[in-house]
């Protein structure tokens, strides 16, 4: 496992594509992605119009660009999907992304009205990491401890060119790591919520720790808990990738 300086310095070194799967995928968090892999079309599956309208999704969702991540393992809990933004704000101020995460949301669950052919996940276990540009990071999961969607929360943390990147590399980006073999996929799934934990983030950032008081404050400021209306229709007119302010 790579240590916090380690990872932050390759995350200082990502900035396209390809830093983005060689640093950040592969030596920050050590997931095993194919040797080789140069671009998201190389790891990933793209969403198409048609896919995207069988789910239930808004084709403005696709103004930007949504891939999922190839499956790295057969004990794989989670789907991981990928959002490229076009507008840095979205990022900032989180009313557009939170929007596109929540219609994602509502069509990667289990319905009783979705072909078996669709692949669907628990909502507790869909790992989404938002970009703009490649050079700001959102990381975002949704928790459902009642098992009801209209009660999900959104719990997210990353970094930008103005906001340093230390607190995610200290907290939040290890337990994102890729497991060993041994590990089973329900120990899998806990150890990755682990990375949105306010709790354990708070916690760990004691006196009694190297980590400044300043850095703990920092810390729950950026493991951010959003509230999910009870109902999960959007915006009119404001839920593409890139649309919203």
């Amino acid at each position: 496992m790579a240590t916090p300086h380690q990872i932050e310095t390759a995350l200082s070194q990502v900035h396209d594509q390809s830093s983005f799967i060689s640093h950040l995928l592969m030596d920050a968090l050590g997931w095993p992605v194919t040797a080789g892999s140069t671009s998201i079309e190389d790891i990933s599956y793209g969403w198409t119009l048609e896919e995207l309208d069988a789910l239930g999704l808004s084709p403005k969702l696709v103004s930007g660009r949504i891939s999922q991540l190839q499956p790295m393992s057969d004990r794989q809990p989670w789907g991981i999907f990928l959002l490229e933004f076009k507008d840095p704000q979205i990022l900032t101020n989180g009313h557009g992304m939170n929007g596109a995460l929540r219609e994602l949301l509502r069509g990667l669950v289990p319905s009783r009205r979705r072909r078996s052919t669709q692949a669907t996940w628990q909502a507790d276990n869909l790992l989404f990491i938002c970009s703009h540009s490649y050079t700001s990071f959102r990381f975002a999961r949704f928790r459902t401890p009642s098992g009801r969607l209209e009660q999900a929360h959104l719990a997210t943390f990353g970094w930008d060119p103005d906001e340093p990147a230390r607190t995610a590399c200290e907290f939040n980006l290890p337990a994102l790591a890729w497991p060993d073999e041994s590990v089973a996929p329900e120990e899998w799934s806990r150890k990755w919520e682990r990375a949105f934990d306010v709790e354990s983030v708070t916690a760990d950032s004691t006196p009694s720790t190297s980590v400044s008081s300043r850095l703990c404050r920092k810390a729950s400021e950026r493991v951010v808990l959003v509230s999910v209306q009870a109902t999960f229709t959007t915006t009119p007119n404001c839920c593409s990738i890139g649309c919203c302010s």
